[in-house]
Protein backbone atom coordinates (compact mmCIF):
# COMPACT_ATOMS: atom_id res chain seq x y z
CA UNK A 1 0.00 0.00 0.00
CA UNK A 2 1.28 3.06 -0.56
CA UNK A 3 0.88 6.00 1.52
CA UNK A 4 1.01 9.09 -1.26
CA UNK A 5 -1.70 7.32 -3.59
CA UNK A 6 -4.29 6.69 -0.51
CA UNK A 7 -3.97 10.58 0.42
CA UNK A 8 -3.38 8.78 3.84
CA UNK A 9 -1.58 11.09 7.01
CA UNK A 10 0.05 10.81 9.79
CA UNK A 11 -2.79 12.61 11.58
CA UNK A 12 -5.23 9.88 10.39
CA UNK A 13 -2.99 7.54 12.94
CA UNK A 14 -2.47 9.39 16.20
CA UNK A 15 -4.69 8.90 19.35
CA UNK A 16 -6.64 12.10 20.44
CA UNK A 17 -8.95 11.50 23.45
CA UNK A 18 -12.29 12.59 23.09
CA UNK A 19 -13.18 15.88 24.98
CA UNK A 20 -16.96 15.72 24.58
CA UNK A 21 -19.38 14.37 26.86
CA UNK A 22 -21.72 11.63 25.79
CA UNK A 23 -24.82 12.65 24.73
CA UNK A 24 -26.59 9.39 26.48
CA UNK A 25 -26.63 10.93 29.77
CA UNK A 26 -30.42 12.19 30.28
CA UNK A 27 -30.50 14.20 32.70
CA UNK A 28 -27.48 16.10 34.28
CA UNK A 29 -25.45 14.15 37.50
CA UNK A 30 -24.12 16.78 39.94
CA UNK A 31 -21.86 13.94 41.36
CA UNK A 32 -18.82 13.36 39.51
CA UNK A 33 -16.70 10.19 38.70
CA UNK A 34 -13.17 9.88 38.04
CA UNK A 35 -10.89 7.39 36.11
CA UNK A 36 -7.46 7.31 35.46
CA UNK A 37 -6.24 8.28 32.15
CA UNK A 38 -6.93 5.74 29.20
CA UNK A 39 -9.73 4.35 30.71
CA UNK A 40 -12.03 7.76 30.27
CA UNK A 41 -15.20 8.50 28.28
CA UNK A 42 -14.54 11.61 28.27
CA UNK A 43 -12.17 14.19 29.66
CA UNK A 44 -13.87 17.49 30.93
CA UNK A 45 -12.76 20.75 30.88
CA UNK A 46 -10.36 21.14 33.72
CA UNK A 47 -8.46 17.77 32.11
CA UNK A 48 -9.14 15.10 34.17
CA UNK A 49 -10.59 12.04 32.97
CA UNK A 50 -14.15 11.31 33.65
CA UNK A 51 -17.16 8.43 33.33
CA UNK A 52 -20.52 8.06 33.89
CA UNK A 53 -22.30 6.85 37.37
CA UNK A 54 -22.15 3.30 35.90
CA UNK A 55 -18.88 2.56 35.07
CA UNK A 56 -16.86 -0.24 37.14
CA UNK A 57 -13.70 1.85 37.11
CA UNK A 58 -14.47 5.14 39.00
CA UNK A 59 -11.37 5.80 41.74
CA UNK A 60 -12.70 9.17 42.85
CA UNK A 61 -16.01 11.43 43.35
CA UNK A 62 -17.07 14.16 44.50
CA UNK A 63 -20.69 14.66 45.90
CA UNK A 64 -22.86 17.88 46.21
CA UNK A 65 -25.11 17.68 49.24
CA UNK A 66 -28.32 19.33 49.63
CA UNK A 67 -26.93 22.12 51.27
CA UNK A 68 -24.41 22.74 48.68
CA UNK A 69 -21.16 21.98 50.17
CA UNK A 70 -19.18 18.99 48.64
CA UNK A 71 -17.76 16.00 49.86
CA UNK A 72 -14.69 14.17 48.12
CA UNK A 73 -14.15 10.60 47.73
CA UNK A 74 -10.99 8.72 46.79
CA UNK A 75 -10.76 4.67 46.78
CA UNK A 76 -8.45 3.77 49.67
CA UNK A 77 -7.75 0.43 51.47
CA UNK A 78 -8.26 0.11 55.70
CA UNK A 79 -4.75 1.16 55.73
CA UNK A 80 -5.10 4.25 54.18
CA UNK A 81 -3.56 3.62 51.35
CA UNK A 82 -4.68 4.58 48.02
CA UNK A 83 -5.79 2.62 44.78
CA UNK A 84 -3.36 2.72 42.33
CA UNK A 85 -4.57 1.27 38.76
CA UNK A 86 -1.12 1.15 37.48
CA UNK A 87 0.71 -0.78 40.28
CA UNK A 88 2.70 -3.38 40.48
CA UNK A 89 0.28 -4.98 43.01
CA UNK A 90 -2.82 -3.09 43.18
CA UNK A 91 -3.83 -3.20 39.00
CA UNK A 92 -7.03 -4.59 38.85
CA UNK A 93 -7.53 -5.07 41.94
CA UNK A 94 -10.46 -2.01 42.67
CA UNK A 95 -12.91 -4.50 42.99
CA UNK A 96 -10.92 -7.59 44.95
CA UNK A 97 -13.52 -8.94 47.58
CA UNK A 98 -11.63 -9.88 51.11
CA UNK A 99 -13.20 -12.64 52.34
CA UNK A 100 -11.51 -12.06 56.18
CA UNK A 101 -13.03 -8.93 56.10
CA UNK A 102 -16.25 -9.39 54.45
CA UNK A 103 -16.31 -6.52 52.38
CA UNK A 104 -14.35 -4.74 49.42
CA UNK A 105 -10.58 -4.64 49.67
CA UNK A 106 -10.63 -1.13 48.42
CA UNK A 107 -13.59 1.36 49.27
CA UNK A 108 -14.49 4.79 48.79
CA UNK A 109 -13.10 6.78 51.63
CA UNK A 110 -14.12 10.50 52.41
CA UNK A 111 -11.45 12.73 52.21
CA UNK A 112 -10.58 16.91 52.18
CA UNK A 113 -10.02 18.69 48.86
CA UNK A 114 -6.61 18.82 49.17
CA UNK A 115 -6.19 14.77 49.10
CA UNK A 116 -8.67 15.08 46.40
CA UNK A 117 -6.62 17.27 44.39
CA UNK A 118 -3.72 15.30 44.20
CA UNK A 119 -5.24 11.90 43.76
CA UNK A 120 -7.17 13.01 40.51
CA UNK A 121 -3.24 14.77 39.79
CA UNK A 122 -2.51 11.34 40.06
CA UNK A 123 -5.37 9.89 37.87
CA UNK A 124 -4.49 12.28 35.15
CA UNK A 125 -0.95 12.22 35.17
CA UNK A 126 0.05 8.46 36.25
CA UNK A 127 2.65 10.07 38.44
CA UNK A 128 3.31 8.21 41.68
CA UNK A 129 4.64 11.38 42.98
CA UNK A 130 0.96 12.69 43.25
CA UNK A 131 -0.21 9.20 44.91
CA UNK A 132 2.51 9.72 47.44
CA UNK A 133 1.62 13.78 48.37
CA UNK A 134 -2.14 12.25 48.39
CA UNK A 135 -1.19 9.57 51.02
CA UNK A 136 0.83 11.98 53.16
CA UNK A 137 -2.17 14.34 53.53
CA UNK A 138 -4.30 11.55 54.49
CA UNK A 139 -2.41 11.12 57.55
Amino acid sequence: MDIKQDNVKLEDFIFRADRTRPTSVEKEDLNKYYTSFGDQEWIDEDGNSRVSKDSDKIYAQSKPNEHGTVHYFVKANKYGKLYNPTGMYTEGQHKRFNKVLGAQEFQFKKVNLRVFELYTSFLRTKNTAWLNNAEREMN
